[in-house]
């Protein structure tokens, strides 16, 4: 299963989890029936035909400020891995996407801020992309572009080899024509969505299904969409996934 985050820290920000839930969260993993790996673990669990429902791996978007305040020395003394996915126009800035001005704008590490995340060992480093914009709303050239731009400046400022790759927004109408191909050729190892989901396979290497916890997740809500039946949360992405192949969700 992975664990899909944003921010964390005060509920004056957009979608940003109260510190004492996200803290909550974590001691309940540790005594958990569940297993905390790296990306690159999970990644080679499924490449490897491994049906193991036990393992988690945490992963946060957008690189807010709060994952060096908060989130890295939390998990660092409970050496847990994790990842950050970057949107490299925005590093230093806010969530625009979001929030234009005003309140509930969340600050973006900066690349110092960046870079000294970047040297733990347990911190894996992904692309998310460039502008944050749907690759739903792009043509082929300018998803290559946004792949192959974010990774070099990555792997150039933080000095890292970057593989993995989070869609913005990350529904299906966001995946864009032939992005999956793309990350492929230019030796992306995986992608992950915001498509609801608790387990993958092979064929979801290039759109991992997340589960995504939200502002309101308490502990009983966190535990809930671990461990509960999810009947639910599979209806409501169905619906999603079939008003776009209709061509009805743009």
């Amino acid at each position: 299963m992975i664990l899909m985050y944003h921010n964390i820290g005060s509920d004056r920000e957009f979608n940003t989890l109260p510190v004492p839930y996200f803290q909550e969260h974590i001691q309940y993993l540790k005594t958990s029936k569940y297993e905390l790996v790296s990306l690159e673990e999970y990644v080679q669990n499924i490449q490897t035909g491994s049906k193991r429902g036990d393992l988690i791996t945490l992963t946060f978007d957008d690189a807010y400020i709060s994952i060096c305040d908060i989130v890295l020395p939390l998990l660092k003394k409970e050496d847990i891995p994790f990842s950050i996915f970057v949107p490299v126009d925005y590093v230093g800035a806010h969530n625009k996407w979001d929030v234009e001005e005003g309140p509930g704008m969340s600050e973006i590490m900066t690349w110092e801020q960046l870079d000294h995340v970047a040297m733990e060992n347990q911190v894996t480093i992904g692309s998310h992309g460039m502008s944050h914009t749907s690759f739903g709303k792009l043509d082929a050239t300018a998803i290559a572009t946004e792949l192959k731009d974010s990774r070099r400046i990555l792997k150039e400022k933080l000095r890292t080899t970057v593989v993995y790759f989070a869609y913005p927004f990350g529904q299906l109408k966001d995946l864009g024509k032939g992005t999956e191909t793309t990350l492929n050729k230019l030796g992306y190892v995986a992608g992950l969505s915001t498509i609801w989901g608790k387990r993958n396979t092979i064929d979801d290497i290039y759109r991992l299904k997340r589960v995504e916890i939200e502002h309101i997740d308490d502990l009983a809500a966190f535990k809930k969409k671990l461990e509960n039946s999810t009947i639910y949360r599979q209806m409501k992405q169905s619906v999603k996934n079939s008003l776009f192949m209709m061509g009805l969700w743009e």
